[in-house]
């Protein structure tokens, strides 16, 4: 439903928060986080290139990808704030409100991707006169994510991550601590041109040659193939001890 601009107020207000201020014409979905501390709807299938406009109707809340791409507000927010992202890749993307995720705030973005555009009357035929090639629209699967150990000190002996890839595609590790209910990502791990199959990503409790402070941990795995497909995020939670 097309929105008309907003009051003066309000537009104030998002522009002290360093929030966008967007035109009416600007959303092609809508989603409301709701007093109820949900996403309404929860679930929104878009095409490649379309834009998913999120407005708080009420409550403490932000919209956080579980890939770690995008944050907004940065801090969960009570003010009237309205915010957009434009989805160009296809794949599955989940997020959540990092206040009441444990409450079941989260939701999905489904990316339809894009036809492919067809060749212009009188333009080559394929190799061998065959059928034009058919674009790659399936996201690449991620399977079996886990940890050697749950719980463990930072030692020179890895606690490898593994995973099963459906298809050849480049993987993300994002790697956050909970802070209360809220997760603050520490950095990533990323493996590109992986073959379909088992693999194991060395992790020993360091990023970056810095070790990871005691406390709990959250592992968020993405996939990405040739054609730009992106899987939905899978995550698992592990403890780093102290000593």
């Amino acid at each position: 439903m097309r929105r008309g601009p907003l009051p003066a107020v309000t537009a104030a207000l998002l522009t002290g928060l360093g929030l966008a201020v967007l035109p009416a014409e600007a959303a092609d979905q809508s989603v409301s986080a709701t007093p109820g501390d949900t996403f309404s709807p929860a679930t929104v299938t878009v095409a490649q290139g379309d834009t998913v406009t999120w407005s708080n109707a009420g409550g403490r809340h932000n919209v956080h990808f579980e890939d770690g791409s995008y944050d907004m507000p940065a801090s969960a927010s009570t003010s009237s704030w309205t915010v957009e992202r434009t989805f160009n890749t296809a794949g599955s993307f989940g997020y959540y409100c990092e206040v009441h995720e444990d409450d079941g705030m989260v939701g999905t973005i489904n990316v339809v991707a894009a036809p492919a555009t067809p060749p212009a009357p009188g333009g080559p035929a394929p190799p061998g006169g065959g059928p034009a090639p058919v674009a790659d629209r399936t996201a690449p699967g991620v399977k079996g994510f886990r940890i050697k150990r749950k719980r463990f000190r930072v030692t020179r002996a890895g606690r490898p991550f593994s995973f099963r890839l459906s298809e050849a595609a480049s993987v993300k590790i994002v790697i956050a601590r909970a802070a209360g209910r809220r997760h603050r990502t520490k950095g990533t791990l990323t493996r590109r041109g992986l073959a379909p199959g088992k693999h194991t990503i060395a992790f020993n409790g360091r990023l970056a040659g810095r070790k990871l402070a005691p406390g709990k941990y959250r592992a968020s795995i993405t996939a990405i193939d040739t054609a730009g497909n992106r899987s939905a995020a899978r995550r698992i939670t592990f403890r780093v001890l102290g000593g």
